[in-house]
């Protein structure tokens, strides 16, 4: 199930913020690509295995993975709502997290100057409940594009997760992002789907 486009409220460091819920990922202030960051300043080790959230939202997805992980693993966020990264990175400083970081960016724009600039593997990509412009005039402004669906498969490393039974019946991440939990109290029904890549591919 999708909800329409609607501005909630946060709180961050005691201000009330309004955060809408959608924005238009074609606008010109989100065209220019975002440079990558120092690897070795947002992540105490650069060479772990990175996970990348597309379109992390509040980041609690990720928060909860890096504080659980064991150490064994980087996760980077990517959100286009700016408010929503400096609220998330502040959490993840005050935490003391050196294994998740947050960026705004665009990933449609963005994602192969950040993640090809990674000095670790690939090892998983997610990108959860996204809106799916079901108007034709809008499928432009879908996030799950073929050239970014191209530049995950040429950074992922061989053997990445995967389900090889096709649709997965249950959620794989040993957690729920809050829009699954707020769906599935709607009665929506969460369809998922996890991919290998098997070989390299060459463009």
């Amino acid at each position: 199930m999708f909800y329409q486009s609607h501005p909630s409220s946060i709180t961050q460091r005691g201000q009330h913020l309004r955060i809408r819920q959608h924005v238009n990922p074609l606008s010109s202030s989100f065209s220019e690509p975002t440079e990558p960051p120092e690897w070795k300043e947002v992540f105490e080790d650069p060479m772990l295995p990175l996970m990348v959230d597309i379109g992390c939202g509040s980041g609690r997805f990720l928060i909860w993975h890096a504080k659980n992980s064991g150490g064994r693993r980087n996760y980077l966020g990517l959100e286009i709502r700016q408010k929503l990264v400096d609220r998330t990175q502040f959490w993840v400083n005050e935490l003391g997290l050196r294994n998740v970081y947050f960026m705004f960016a665009n990933a449609s724009v963005s994602f192969e100057r950040i993640v090809s600039t990674y000095p670790g593997p690939l090892s998983l990509v997610s990108i959860l409940c996204p809106d799916p412009h079901f108007k034709k005039r809008h499928h432009k402004r879908r996030v799950l594009q073929p050239s970014l669906v191209d530049s995950i498969i040429k950074n992922l490393y061989l053997g990445g997760q995967c389900d090889k039974e096709g649709w997965l019946l249950d959620n794989p991440m040993e957690i729920r992002t809050e829009r699954e939990i707020h769906a599935e109290l709607e009665g929506a029904i969460i369809y998922r789907r996890m991919y290998q890549k098997t070989r390299d591919v060459y463009y």
